[in-house]
């Protein structure tokens, strides 16, 4: 039986590409239809998958885009992080401002994995951040580790596109005066942000998690900048 590894399709790639976008094109779909001209709908079942396909790989990656810049910088570096994880957060603002002095006087932060990697292991981030340089020697050095870490991406990015394709389902449900659908896809909505901000933390903890357990520690500490 054919796997997504045979169409050069990776796992990662499949839930957070390529699933997202056939939802989407399939929401869309009656829309796609009545707005095509009919000599370009496809003339077969064969062009149609292909055409299904290749919308939904383009979609996903429009959805992975658009998912990347609301989500990621709005709602999970600056609601969630902060709030729900505060200790991390504040890390990141001492460790940001070269502050290493204030990092280790502060209890909660300096007890954080991204302080611990900061200051006890000899690190050099210049062009890069903590938590890629971290993956980066995860990736070289432990493939179990890779793994569940690219597992936890991957659900986290799926989730992420899924937040907008329930959004846009909640709206066309309103349009189309289906309130008790638009409320539940609200719902799901708020969920699929919150399973999206909870697996992309567990993501980001693995990542120090392992790199600590692999990389010898020094007693120095760095005064690089982290541009996480």
């Amino acid at each position: 039986m054919p796997k997504p590894s045979d169409f050069f399709v990776d796992v990662l790639e499949f839930f957070t590409i390529l699933l997202p976008g056939a939802c989407l094109i399939y929401l869309i779909q009656p829309l796609i239809i009545n707005n095509t001209p009919a000599l370009w709908l496809p003339a077969n079942e064969t062009q149609g998958w292909i055409v299904f396909l290749v919308l939904a790989y383009i979609a996903g990656h429009l959805l992975h885009a658009i998912g990347s810049w609301i989500l990621d910088d709005y709602v999970y570096n600056k609601f969630y992080v902060p709030r729900w994880r505060a200790s991390h957060s504040q890390a990141v603002k001492w460790i940001n401002g070269g502050d290493s002095t204030s990092l280790r006087k502060d209890k909660d932060a300096v007890n954080t994995l991204l302080a611990r990697v900061y200051l006890t292991t000899k690190v050099n981030t210049q062009g890069t951040n903590y938590y890629d340089w971290c993956l980066s020697a995860v990736r070289m050095n432990s493939p179990a580790g890779t793994v569940e870490v690219d597992r936890l991406q991957a659900d986290s990015k799926f989730f992420r596109s899924m937040v907008l394709i329930f959004l846009v389902t909640a709206l066309l449900s309103l349009q189309y005066g289906l309130m008790w659908l638009s409320i539940g896809f609200a719902a799901l909505t708020i969920f699929a942000t919150w399973r999206f901000c909870e697996l992309r933390w567990t993501a980001t903890k693995r990542v120090y998690e392992y790199y600590l357990l692999l990389q010898p520690t020094t007693k120095e500490s760095v005064t690089l900048s982290d541009n996480a």
